[in-house]
C-alpha cells in the first residue's frame, strides 16, 4: 500500500508508526493481533477523501518499533493511543476497531467519552474470553503458545488460512507477514496472546471488567457492528454478547465472511462503514422512566437501569467428561426484559396482589426473573428449602395456602402427595422451555399466551400502589430446631436489609458474586451485583465438586462469595491440597453456623486478597451482627463469668437493637397481654442469657402460625422483639458471643451446659471432625464424629479415644464433669448449611447405643448413672 502522509510518534520512548491520510472528521482505525495497519489499506483509500484517517501500528507490530525486552498489556496500549492523540492534537474522533483493537479502542473510549463521535466494530471481543475456543487457549499456553506465535510463523499462517472464507492471494499474505519476518519481530504477537485474561487473576482482567461496566456511559454514541459469521474464533456466541452491550447498534452480519471481514467482503464492509460515518445522527428517543415500588423488586429495576450491560446472571455448566466449563450470561437489561415478559404472563394467568406463589425453581436467571416477576405483579413468592424432605416440603406448601406453583419438572411430582392441594391452585407452571401437553411452561409465559393488551408500564403502575408494610415474600426456616416456619418479609424490611448489605458488606453495582446459598442472589441482584451460578445441587450443596467451583471462580473473577462454613471448609481444603488460590476475591461471607478458626485460616490461605466476614443472624433477622475474621483473630477472647468461651460474632449492625435477657424473666405471651413486659431482666456483661433483637430488618410474624408468633415475638408497646432462640453474652465492649441454641442446653443441678462452649473444648482434639452436646438421662454427654481416617474401631480403641477426650475436658471447669462419650460416623445435619446438627436425633440415637464412660471399666447402658 502507499503510505502517503505518515509519521511516527514517541510512545513511552518507543516509536509508534501511523498512517495519517486525508482531511476532515478524524477516524482512527485500530488493528488486532497478528495483523497491522495493512488490514485497513482499502478502507483508507475509500475514506481519505472525506475524512482524516489515522491508522497506528501498535508498538511491536507493523512498522512501529519492535523492542526486544519491552512487553505491553492492554492498559499500556491504551496509554500509547492517548499519547498519540495528544501528539496529533486530536480532540474529537471516531473509532473503527478489529480484533484486539476492540478492547483497546473501547478502553480509550471510556476514558475519553466526550471526544468519541462514532464507533465501528469488526469481529472482536470486549470481555468474552470465557467464550473463546480451545485453540486460542492452547495458543496462550506457555510452551506451545510461544512456539506458535514467536518461534515460528504458524500463528500468522493460521490467521491467513482460517481467518478468511476463501483463499487469500499470495501477495496479500506476504503483506501481512512482512513486518514479522524474524523471531525478534514477533515478540508482540506472543505478548498479545499472553495478555488474553482467561483467569480473573490476570493483570488485564480487571481492566476489561471496568471497561464493560462503563459502557453505559457511551449510550449516546452511535455504534455499528459488522461481523463475519464464519469466524472460527469470534463465533456467533461472542457476537451475541458484544451486540448485547449496544442494543441500539446498527448491525450487519455477513454470512460468507470470516475473521478478516475487509478481505472477504471489502466493498460491502467499506460501503457500510462510509455510510455510517457520513449519516446524520438520529435523535435518540427518551427511555421511559419507571418509578420502582420499593423492596427487592424496586431495587432490582433501579439496578437494571443503572448497570444495564453488566452480567446479571451467569450459568456455568460442565459438559460430560469435560473439564472446561461453558458459560451462559444474561445482562441486567436482558434480565429485566425477561422479568417483564414473565410479569405479563402471570397477569394472563390471573395472579393478583397479595396472592402467594410457591417457588421451587433451580438457581439461575429464571429463578431471579420469576421471583422478581411475582413481586412485580404484587404477588408473594414463597421459598422452601427442597432439602428438608418431601413430607416437610408438602407441609410447608399446605401452610402457605398458595394460589400458584412454579417449579422444575421434578417438583411437580409433589402432586402425587396431595392432589387436592394442587387442584385448588389458580395456576401451576413448569419451569422449563420444553412444551408439555396440559402444562404451562416458561415458553408459554414468554409468549404471553392469552394476554392481548397489557403492557409492562401497566404492571409497574399497579405495583406502585403497594405499600412498604405489604408482604413481599415468605421464606421458610430450615426446621433444624423444630417445624419449619414461614417468615414474613415486608417491602420495608427488605429495603432496610439491602441498605445494610450495601453499607456493612460493601457490595457495589457492577461486581460479581458467586452465592453458594442461591436465594442470596435475590439480594445481590437488587444491588446491581451479578450472580454466578456454578454446578451446585441446592438440595445437597455439600455434594459440590470443589475443582469445578474453583475453576469457575478463577475464570469469571467474582469479587464476592457467600456460603456456609462447611462449604468454605471444603473449598479451602481443596485449594490447600492442590496449591490453587482465588486471589480475585475481595469478600467471603460464612454464615449458618459458628465458624472455626481452622476454617478461617483455610479461607485466608485460599483467598489471600479477601476479607472474611462471619455475619450472625437468622431467617427472621438478618443480619444482626457482623465481624471481620481479621479482627476476630487479633482480638483476645473474653469468657463469660461462668467460664464458658463463646464464639465471637461481632458487633450489632446499625438499625438493630440487641438485648441479653435472663430467660427465667421472659414473660409468657399471656403475661404480655397483661402488660407485664417490665419483668424482663437484662443480664450484666459476660453473663449468658437469651438473645433478643429488634429493628427494621426483623420479621414481625410467621405466616399462619399465630402460636409461633406469640411465643417468639413480643411487642413491648414501642417495638417488636424477636427471640433468636440462641444463648450468648456481651462483653464490656459490646461484642456478642454465641453460645448455642436454647433448646440445646443441658441443665443439671450443678450447672447449665451450653453446646458451643462445650463443643469448642472437645473439637480441639486432632481426630475430632465435630462434636455435639446432648443430654442422656439428665446428664451431659458428648457425641463425636471422628475424621474419616481416624474412626476408632473396637471397644479398646473407643475407650482410648474417650480417655483422650476426657483428659482435654478435665482441664476446663465447663467440661470437667462430662464423662460419657459416643462415636457417630456421620452427624445428621441440615442440608442448607450442612452445619446445623440435629442434636435431638443424636440424643434419640444415643438411647440405642452404649456410652463409653471414662473411669468405669464396664460399659453401661445409655441413660444409667
Amino acid at each position: 500500500m502507499t503510505v502517503g502522509k505518515g509519521g511516527g510518534a514517541a510512545a513511552l520512548g518507543f516509536q509508534m508508526h501511523y498512517v495519517d491520510e486525508g482531511s476532515g472528521p478524524v477516524v482512527i482505525c485500530l488493528h488486532g493481533n497478528p495483523t497491522w495497519g495493512f488490514f485497513f489499506r482499502h478502507l483508507i483509500t475509500e475514506l481519505k477523501n472525506d475524512f482524516r484517517v489515522i491508522v497506528p501500528d501498535h508498538i511491536g507490530c507493523g512498522l512501529s518499533a519492535h523492542p526486544a525486552n519491552a512487553h505491553f498489556r492492554a492498559a499500556d496500549r491504551i496509554a500509547h493511543l492517548q499519547e498519540l492523540l495528544v501528539h496529533l492534537g486530536i480532540e474529537r474522533f471516531s473509532l473503527v476497531m478489529h480484533d484486539w483493537g476492540g478492547p483497546i479502542g473501547t478502553g480509550l473510549a471510556v476514558r475519553t467519552i466526550q471526544a468519541v463521535e462514532r464507533m465501528v466494530y469488526f469481529n472482536t471481543t470486549l470481555a468474552e474470553t470465557a467464550l473463546l475456543p480451545a485453540m486460542i487457549r492452547r495458543a496462550a499456553a506457555p510452551l506451545i503458545g510461544n512456539f506458535l506465535t514467536k518461534q515460528t510463523m504458524r500463528f500468522l499462517k493460521l490467521m491467513t488460512r482460517f481467518g478468511v472464507a476463501s483463499s487469500m492471494p499470495l501477495d496479500v499474505k506476504q503483506g501481512y507477514y512482512f513486518p514479522y519476518a524474524t523471531r525478534a519481530r514477533r515478540t508482540a504477537i506472543w505478548d498479545f496472546v499472553q495478555d488474553i485474561p482467561f483467569q480473573s487473576s490476570h493483570p488485564s482482567y480487571r481492566i476489561m471488567r471496568e471497561m464493560v461496566a462503563k459502557l453505559p456511559e457511551l449510550a449516546d454514541v452511535p455504534v455499528k457492528i459488522i461481523w463475519g459469521l464464519r469466524d472460527p474464533c469470534f463465533h456467533l456466541e461472542v457476537f451475541k454478547r458484544v451486540a448485547a452491550y449496544f442494543p441500539h447498534a446498527d448491525i450487519v452480519k455477513i454470512p460468507h465472511a470470516s475473521h478478516l471481514v475487509l478481505e472477504d467482503a471489502p466493498q460491502l464492509t467499506i460501503t457500510e462503514v462510509r455510510d455510517f460515518l457520513t449519516a446524520i445522527p438520529k435523535a435518540a428517543s427518551p427511555s421511559p422512566r419507571l418509578v420502582p415500588p420499593g423492596g427487592l423488586y424496586g431495587a432490582f429495576q433501579a439496578a437494571a437501569a443503572a448497570v444495564p450491560l453488566v452480567a446479571a446472571a451467569t450459568r456455568a455448566t460442565f459438559p460430560r467428561l469435560s473439564r472446561t466449563p461453558r458459560y451462559e450470561t444474561l445482562s441486567f437489561r436482558a434480565l429485566a426484559d425477561r422479568v417483564c415478559r414473565y410479569e405479563n404472563g402471570l397477569a394472563a394467568l390471573g395472579l393478583l396482589p397479595g396472592e402467594r406463589v410457591i417457588m421451587l425453581v433451580s438457581p439461575g436467571a429464571d429463578f431471579l426473573a420469576l421471583s422478581y416477576a411475582v413481586m412485580g405483579r404484587g404477588g408473594v413468592p414463597v421459598f422452601i428449602d427442597p432439602g428438608m424432605g418431601v413430607e416437610a416440603v408438602v407441609a410447608c406448601i399446605r401452610e402457605a395456602r398458595p394460589s400458584g406453583f412454579i417449579g422444575v419438572p421434578k417438583a411437580h411430582l409433589l402432586r402425587l402427595k396431595d392432589r387436592r392441594l394442587f387442584q385448588s391452585l389458580k395456576f401451576s407452571i413448569v419451569a422449563n422451555r420444553f412444551p408439555l401437553a396440559g402444562f404451562t411452561t416458561l415458553r408459554d409465559m414468554e409468549q404471553n399466551r392469552g394476554l392481548e393488551s397489557e403492557q409492562f408500564p401497566v404492571s409497574i403502575g399497579k405495583v406502585a400502589l403497594r405499600q412498604p408494610e405489604d408482604v413481599a415474600l415468605v421464606a421458610f426456616t430450615s426446621g433444624a430446631t423444630g417445624l419449619p416456619k414461614g417468615v414474613v418479609f415486608t417491602n420495608q424490611m427488605l429495603t432496610q436489609q439491602l441498605t445494610i448489605f450495601q453499607a456493612e458488606f460493601g457490595f457495589r453495582a457492577g461486581e460479581q458474586d458467586l452465592p453458594l446459598l442461591p436465594i442470596f442472589s435475590l439480594f445481590t441482584s437488587a444491588l446491581g451485583v451479578g450472580s454466578i451460578f456454578p454446578p451446585l445441587n441446592p438440595s445437597r450443596p455439600l455434594s459440590l465438586y470443589p475443582a469445578k467451583i474453583v475453576r469457575v471462580m478463577q475464570d469469571l473473577g467474582n469479587e464476592t462469595s457467600f456460603g456456609s462454613p462447611a462449604l468454605w471448609n471444603k473449598l479451602g481444603t481443596y485449594c490447600r491440597q492442590t496449591g490453587q488460590s482465588l486471589p480475585q476475591l475481595r469478600r467471603v461471607f460464612m454464615a449458618g453456623a459458628p465458624v472455626s478458626s481452622a476454617t478461617i485460616d483455610l479461607v485466608q490461605a485460599a483467598c489471600p486478597g479477601a476479607q472474611s466476614f462471619t455475619p450472625y443472624g437468622a431467617t427472621e433477622a438478618l443480619p444482626v451482627t457482623i465481624a471481620a475474621a481479621a479482627d476476630l483473630r487479633h482480638r483476645p477472647i473474653v469468657t463469660a463469668v461462668s467460664g464458658e468461651m463463646g464464639t465471637p460474632v461481632g458487633r450489632v449492625v446499625a438499625g438493630v437493637s440487641l438485648r441479653i435477657v435472663d430467660p427465667k424473666t421472659i414473660p409468657t405471651p399471656e403475661q404480655f397481654s397483661s402488660r407485664q413486659a417490665g419483668q424482663w431482666v437484662d443480664c450484666p456483661p459476660r453473663t449468658i442469657g437469651e438473645i433478643l433483637v429488634s429493628g427494621a430488618t426483623v420479621s414481625a410474624e410467621y405466616l399462619h402460625r399465630p402460636e409461633a408468633t406469640a411465643a417468639g415475638k413480643f411487642d413491648d408497646g414501642q417495638r417488636i422483639w424477636h427471640r433468636m432462640g440462641d444463648m450468648g453474652y456481651l462483653d464490656e465492649a459490646g461484642e456478642l458471643y454465641f453460645c448455642g441454641r436454647r433448646v440445646h442446653m443441658v441443665t443439671t443441678p450443678e450447672r447449665v451446659f451450653h453446646s458451643v462452649p462445650v463443643e469448642n473444648v472437645f473439637n480441639q482434639h486432632a481426630r475430632v471432625h465435630r462434636s455435639a452436646l446432648i443430654g442422656v438421662g439428665g446428664k451431659p454427654a458428648i457425641v463425636v464424629e471422628p475424621r474419616q481416617s481416624q474412626r476408632p474401631v473396637g471397644v479398646a480403641a473407643r475407650r482410648r479415644f474417650a480417655e483422650e477426650l476426657q483428659a482435654i475436658g478435665a482441664h476446663d471447669p465447663v467440661t470437667a464433669a462430662i464423662q460419657r462419650f459416643y462415636f457417630n460416623r456421620s452427624f445428621p445435619v441440615d442440608v442448607r448449611h450442612n452445619a446445623k446438627i440435629f442434636r435431638d436425633r443424636l440424643a434419640h440415637w444415643a438411647t440405642t447405643q452404649t456410652a463409653t464412660v471414662v473411669g468405669d471399666l464396664l460399659k453401661r447402658p445409655a441413660g444409667t448413672a
